[in-house]
């Protein structure tokens, strides 16, 4: 069971935004500009090649890989739990560091990140409290598999830590596993980061989630009620020739079994900016226990296998209120 945690309070950090689907209404998130990073000291960058995952902050992380030439462009949009974050913390102003490391296939260090948020206003504090940040990160990498560390830490010591995997694809034009849904957002407490102010890392096209200006970001952990009926966006090549025809495959963590939908395409647009298809997607209306559920999308083409998404998780909370995640007992 889903049980609420206690709330306590803070705010948001980085950039880029998504093109969620134009059915779903989008969450009226709070933007808020980030600052480079501190300087990575001993002891973040031991966290970072440690290998260890957890800590005292939840992370959540929705990945986007985009194969273009021979580079694979990433996108990263990281939930921070915000009340995970405060405990501890008075009413001073608060730091919000993330740090993020590339290791090639030999672990060797090929690029990393670092960005600051100043949390500082009561209106900012609030926010955070309610929610967390969402903390956008873009990346391009050469076309071969990495682990991506990332980190997250207040000047209060606490901190969270992922590691992440990014797949070589060898045919940037025909994958065979496919990014995961874009869900959008149910809940309206985040607070966004804000892209540097001329950063050469943003691209300046041929990623869907490039609107600086718009909320409109995936959800990296999203939220349903029984009685909700989920609606995503999938990002495929032009040449995947989806036959309307996915089957969901949900797994949840507090049982061993296995659960099938059948998910409903809505519509299918062509993006020449993109050099992608643009797939809306219908689940049905949500009737499972509450909890957390591991998932992948299966894409066919009249009776062949074109291709999985990568997993992805979503919650199945009580209750008639739309809570973010924070909110909730989950754990990564």
């Amino acid at each position: 069971m889903i049980q609420p945690l206690r709330a306590c309070s803070l705010l948001t950090a980085t950039w880029l935004l998504l093109l969620v689907p134009p059915t779903v209404a989008s969450p009226a998130e709070e933007m808020i500009e980030t600052t480079p990073g501190a300087v990575v000291r001993a002891l973040e960058a031991a966290i970072l090649l440690s290998g260890q995952e957890g800590g005292d902050i939840r992370l959540a992380v929705w990945q986007g890989v985009f194969a273009r030439a021979d580079e694979l462009q990433i996108v990263l949009i990281v939930e921070v739990d915000g009340p995970a974050a405060l405990v501890g913390v008075t009413d001073r102003p608060l730091d919000l560091d993330l740090f993020l490391y590339a290791l090639d296939p030999g672990e060797q260090v090929v690029r990393s990140i670092s960005r600051r948020v100043h949390i500082e206003s009561s209106q900012h504090r609030d926010r955070f409290a309610r929610s967390g940040l969402r903390f956008p990160v873009y990346l391009s990498l050469p076309n071969q598999s990495h682990v991506l560390r990332l980190l997250v830490r207040t000047g209060e010591e606490a901190f969270g830590i992922r590691s992440l995997t990014i797949e070589e694809t060898p045919d940037a034009r025909s994958p065979t596993r496919f990014n995961p849904p874009a869900f959008a957002s149910l809940a309206d407490e985040w607070l966004v980061a804000l892209p540097l102010a001329g950063s050469a890392t943003i691209p300046s096209t041929g990623v869907p989630f490039l609107a600086p200006e718009s909320s409109r970001l995936p959800a990296a952990l999203p939220v349903w009620r029984r009685g909700d009926t989920p609606r995503a966006s999938l990002f495929l090549p032009p040449e995947t020739h989806l036959a309307n025809s996915i089957e969901a495959v949900l797994r949840p963590e507090f049982a061993d079994t296995v659960i099938r939908w059948a998910v409903d395409v809505t519509a299918i647009e062509h993006s020449e900016d993109l050099q992608l298809d643009i797939v809306q997607i219908e689940l049905p209306e949500v009737d499972l226990a509450s909890g957390v559920y591991t998932a992948i999308l299966d894409l066919q083409s009249n009776e062949d296998t074109v291709g999985k998404t990568r997993p992805f998780n979503f919650v199945v909370a009580d209750g008639d209120e739309a809570l973010p995640w924070p909110h909730l007992d989950w754990h990564p």
